[in-house]
C-alpha cells in the first residue's frame, strides 16, 4: 500500500535520527594534510608543536574523548600559543561534543588563516547549521567544497540543508559526491536513506539503511530509520523483529505511527497501544498518537494490545 498521508509526520518523526548523523561530523585533519604538515615542520623550532605531538590529541578526538582532546590541545597551545591548527582541534571538538555556538565562534576567529581556510569553512558550515542559520550555513559550506572538493563531511552537511529544503536533486548529488569520497561511511548511507524515505523511495530507502548496518551494525539511528522503512513498507514483522528492551517502546511507537501514514490504521493503533503499555517514558507520546488515530478514524481506540 503507497504511503496516503503528507511526508512531513514521517520528517518529524526521523529529523532526531537526521540530525544527530548528518552534522556530528566535525572538520578533521586528512592524513595527506598530516603528510604535508610533517614535510612543513621538518626543522621547527623546539617550543614549535610537531605531528607527532598532535598525534595524541588527534587519536583522543578520534576516540570520541573530546574532554581529553581538548585538555591536550590546550596543553600544547601553552607551549605554542600562536598554533591555529591547534585551535582548529580544539574547535572540532566543541562541535563534535555538541556545542556548536562555541564551535562556531572559534572557527570564526580562524578564517583568516589560508593554510586551513577549507577545514574552518567546513566546521563552521555545519555549526551554523546545527544553530539554524541556515543561509550563511549553506554559503560557508560551498565555499568549503569550493576551496576543497575532497571534504565528505561538506557534500554530508550539505545534503543534510538539502533535505530540509526539499531540493532532492541537489541532495542526491551532494550525497553522492560524499560516498565517491567515503563509501564506507555508515553516517551517509543512513543520511542518503533519510533522503531517500523523505522522497517516498521506500525499497531504495530501505537498501540505503541496511549498507550502512553492514558498515556499522551498531549505528542505532540507522537501525531505528530501517525499521520505520520497513514499517512504511507493511513489513510490520521485520519492523519490529528484535527490538527489546530500551527500544522496545520506540520502536512500537514509530512503527506504529509509520502504519498510521500509511492508513492501515489497525495495525497503527496495535502498535501503538503496545508503545503506551511498554514504557511510562513513551506513554505520553504514543497516547498523542493514538489521539491523533482516533481523530483520523472517528473512533476511540480499543486499548487491547498485540498485533
Amino acid at each position: 500500500m503507497a504511503v496516503n498521508r503528507s511526508r512531513n509526520g514521517i520528517q518529524h518523526l526521523l529529523t532526531a535520527a537526521l540530525c544527530i548523523l548528518a552534522l556530528s561530523g566535525c572538520a578533521g585533519t586528512s592524513p595527506d594534510k598530516h603528510a604535508d604538515q610533517a614535510v612543513s615542520t621538518a626543522n621547527v623550532q623546539s617550543n614549535q608543536v610537531t605531528p607527532v605531538m598532535l598525534a595524541l590529541p588527534e587519536a583522543a578526538y578520534e576516540a570520541g574523548r573530546y574532554d581529553d582532546a581538548i585538555r591536550l590541545y590546550q596543553e600544547l597551545l601553552v607551549r605554542d600559543p600562536n598554533n591555529n591548527r591547534l585551535k582548529l582541534g580544539i574547535a572540532d571538538c566543541e562541535l563534535a561534543s555538541n556545542d556548536p555556538s562555541d564551535a562556531n565562534g572559534l572557527y570564526q576567529e580562524l578564517e583568516g588563516d589560508p593554510s586551513i581556510r577549507s577545514e574552518v569553512l567546513q566546521g563552521r558550515g555545519i555549526a551554523l547549521l546545527r544553530l539554524g542559520q541556515n543561509a550563511l550555513a549553506e554559503t560557508k559550506l560551498k565555499d568549503a567544497v569550493a576551496a576543497d572538493p575532497k571534504l565528505w563531511r561538506t557534500w554530508n552537511a550539505l545534503g543534510a540543508f538539502y533535505d530540509a529544503n526539499k531540493q532532492w536533486d541537489d541532495a542526491d548529488q551532494a550525497y553522492a559526491k560524499a560516498l565517491a569520497l567515503t563509501p564506507r561511511s555508515a553516517i551517509v548511507n543512513n543520511n542518503l536513506g533519510f533522503s531517500l524515505l523523505s522522497q517516498g523511495k521506500l525499497k531504495e530507502a530501505i537498501q540505503a539503511f541496511q549498507t550502512a548496518l553492514e558498515i556499522d551494525s551498531t549505528l542505532q539511528p540507522a537501525q531505528m530509520n530501517l525499521r520505520i522503512a520497513l514499517a512504511l513498507a507493511g513489513r510490520y514483522d521485520e519492523a519490529t523483529a528484535g527490538a527489546q528492551g530500551s527500544a522496545l517502546p520506540a520502536t512500537l511507537n514509530n512503527v506504529g505511527f509509520a502504519a498510521m501514514a500509511r492508513g492501515d490504521y489497525t495495525k497503527a493503533e496495535a502498535y501503538l497501544t503496545q508503545s503506551v503499555n511498554a514504557s511510562s517514558s513513551y506513554e505520553e507520546m504514543a497516547s498523542k498518537n493514538l489521539e491523533e488515530l482516533k481523530a483520523l478514524t472517528g473512533k476511540s481506540p480499543v486499548v487491547s494490545g498485540g498485533t
